[in-house]
């Protein structure tokens, strides 16, 4: 698995995680990590409630900065 080294808050995010995307503007949204590219993660957000096969659906690219652990 991936491990996010870009700053100590992120630290613990990784392939697998629950996090909850934090928009500049809108709500938040509940998603679970696909994988992770430098910056970025590739994150499942709908899955008709599949969470055990999130793998199975296609991630969105979402800037690490605007992810937080855990869901909302």
């Amino acid at each position: 698995m991936n491990r996010v080294e870009k700053s100590p808050e992120l630290t613990s995010m990784q392939e697998g995680s629950l996090v909850h995307y934090v928009p500049f503007v809108g709500q938040k949204q509940n998603g679970r990590i696909k994988s992770i590219s430098g910056s970025h993660a590739y994150v499942v957000y709908k899955c008709g409630d599949d969470w055990d096969n999130y793998q199975n659906y296609t991630g969105i690219l979402t800037p690490l900065v605007q992810l937080k652990e855990g869901w909302v």
